[in-house]
């Protein structure tokens, strides 16, 4: 740290790049510090963690009772750091059922969860919010997809990956078009053909070098509003240990 003595400019200097995740907080701590708060962010973050094509997988691969639990246990552990969090479940019906008898129970165990929660808790179906098949159209625009939107469904809401630029994705922005706001759509590399971590794209290690210091670490950091944020359905195990991992930022 030079405190600037000598020529009234202050500078913090580092002995190593950006790539160790502290040095990237500690990288924008000094940014706050020398511009008197005027260049910080905020630490709270809202972040909605979006499960999507719950019932796409194929036989064998698809959620059973017990995977549904723990799903549940893991929603659970994970209100004990962000008080009130919940899943946002993706639901596509036309797979519904097309699993094995033992993962058929489990789709009857999600719908029946969702079922008993929105009855309890009044929550509504109609959330105004919609995103186009294969996301197309939203950026760039297509003028017909938001005038059957509004007309048809009256949504408020959607979003996109694709604004102003796909990569990075720490990036992505959001804008509004026609009344309708269009957030900046984050993903965490896990999609509908990543059930497992064994076959996740560089394996174990890619996926744990995302979270430690890597994309998904800088996207929550960097984002106040790193949502919607996607996983599509996969194996409890992989699902657990990302929103696991992923809350647990706020303790550092």
């Amino acid at each position: 740290m030079d405190h600037g003595r000598f020529d009234n400019i202050q500078r913090v200097f580092f002995g190593s790049g950006l790539k160790f995740w502290l040095h990237r907080l500690l990288f924008l701590d000094t940014l706050s510090y020398l511009s008197h708060g005027q260049l910080s962010i905020n630490l709270n973050r809202l972040l909605l963690v979006d499960i999507d094509d719950i019932f796409v997988g194929e036989q064998g691969t698809r959620l059973r009772k017990e995977d549904v639990q723990a799903m549940l246990e893991a929603q659970e552990r994970i209100r004990e750091m962000v008080p009130g969090f919940k899943f946002n479940l993706g639901f596509s019906g036309k797979y519904f059922h097309h699993g094995t008898p033992e993962e058929n129970r489990g789709d009857d165990m999600i719908l029946d969860t969702v079922r008993a929660k929105r009855k309890d808790h009044g929550i509504r179906v109609d959330s105004q919010y919609s995103v186009a098949p294969h996301h197309s159209g939203v950026y760039p625009v297509h003028e017909m997809l938001y005038s059957a939107w509004k007309r048809v469904w009256n949504v408020k809401v959607s979003s996109t990956e694709e604004y102003p630029h796909l990569r990075p994705a720490r990036l992505r922005r959001g804008f509004i078009h026609r009344n309708i706001m269009v957030l900046p759509r984050q993903t965490c590399g896990l999609f509908t053909h990543t059930m497992f971590i064994e076959r996740y794209p560089g394996g174990r290690e890619k996926l744990d070098e995302s979270i430690q210091g890597g994309e998904l670490f800088q996207t929550v950091v960097y984002n106040p509003v790193p949502e919607p944020w996607q996983i599509c359905a996969a194996s409890r195990e992989v699902v657990d240990l990302l929103h696991a991992s992923a809350v647990a930022y706020n303790r550092w």
